[in-house]
């Protein structure tokens, strides 16, 4: 990661990043638990093969979906590495659910990419981009042996005295297939010509704009705690500046049997243009200045330093007011 002095800040946005996926998951997993007990009560009918599979993998897939409901209230959902948990596990679940129904699972694969921009993180988008290119041509390939009988991917079936045959059974399929591939007809080569690729440029695409989202908002983020840290280290200097301004105004309160004198300043910002000071003349003679420099802020400041500065340097030269006044305007100036 580039910018390590901006890591707590990234990380605090990835900590809240994994909780809200870990909701997401566990709400995935609820919708996995409901088409569990539709396929289970057989309101879905699936084939005998493919019924065993949903009862054997679906428990498995909740199981996964609704772990990080176990570590929210754990230092480990605060870790880095979290994030990869959660997204491929949510990948393994999209597998298996392309597997068993290829034909509605196949845009399944858009969700985990759209996860990423949770993180603003583009070299995790290109990780699970590549995985979900790979894991679709897996699944589908899988689900043309054990999923639902889908004729994009084996074609309407075959003939066999008079009756249409469309197998169940992974040996069945693979059976057929071959025959298939002896009479001119490779499905796996149509699979990935005419399924295989088109939702592949469909997933290229959603990477692209996902990972353009990702760059944007990293850079956002990163813009964001650059201009927060540089308004906090601002906001320290200049209670530096005015702790040292401060200090250059008298801190003891002058009193004789015949004066007091007592002052206040708050400055309309950190720091100001106004003063004052007292000076000893003598014995008889106390010198008291009051001034305000045109202009707030910094500028009007420095102006003030300075100037308390030469009055404090003339003021022992046994000089008239006016005599001083107009030292310390040639020294200014």
């Amino acid at each position: 990661m580039e910018n390590n002095k901006y890591l707590d800040e990234y990380y605090k946005n990835e900590y809240d990043a994994n909780r809200n996926m870990s909701y997401a998951n566990i709400f995935a997993a609820i919708l996995f638990t409901i088409a569990f007990v539709l396929y289970a009560t057989k309101v879905f009918p699936l084939h005998d093969n493919i019924y065993l599979l949903v009862m054997i993998i679906f428990p498995i897939d909740i199981l996964i979906l609704i772990s990080p409901l176990f570590y929210l209230k754990s230092e480990r959902i605060k870790k880095p590495g979290f994030k990869y948990f959660l997204i491929f596990s949510f990948l393994m679940v999209v597998g298996v659910l392309n597997i068993i129904v290829p034909k509605h699972g196949i845009i399944a694969w858009v969700l985990p990419i759209a996860m990423t921009n949770h993180f603003y993180n583009p070299k995790l988008g290109k990780i699970v981009f590549i995985f979900s290119v790979l894991g679709l041509l897996v699944c589908l390939y899988a689900g043309m042996m054990l999923g639902e009988y889908d004729n994009n991917l084996l074609g309407s079936g075959y003939i066999e005295n008079g009756v249409l045959i469309q197998p169940d059974s992974p040996a069945g399929r693979w059976d057929m297939l071959i025959m298939k591939i002896g009479q001119g007809e490779n499905r796996f080569l149509k699979v990935f010509a005419y399924y295989f690729i088109p939702r592949t440029i469909l997933l290229t695409l959603v990477f692209f704009v996902s990972n353009a989202l990702n760059k944007r908002t990293y850079n956002l983020l990163i813009n964001e705690i650059k201009v927060n840290s540089d308004q906090q280290k601002f906001s320290t200097e200049l209670e530096v500046a005015k702790d040292i301004q401060l200090s250059t105004l008298p801190s003891e309160i002058k009193t004789t049997k015949d004066i007091r004198i007592i002052a206040e300043l708050k400055a309309a910002k950190e720091v100001g243009g106004d003063f004052y000071d007292y000076f000893d003349i003598d014995e008889n003679h106390i010198g008291i200045v009051i001034g305000d420099v045109s202009g707030k802020g910094i500028p009007a400041a420095m102006f003030m330093m300075k100037t308390i500065t030469c009055f404090k340097n003339f003021v022992s030269l046994d000089l008239t007011p006016s005599q001083i006044l107009k030292k310390v305007n040639e020294t200014i100036y």
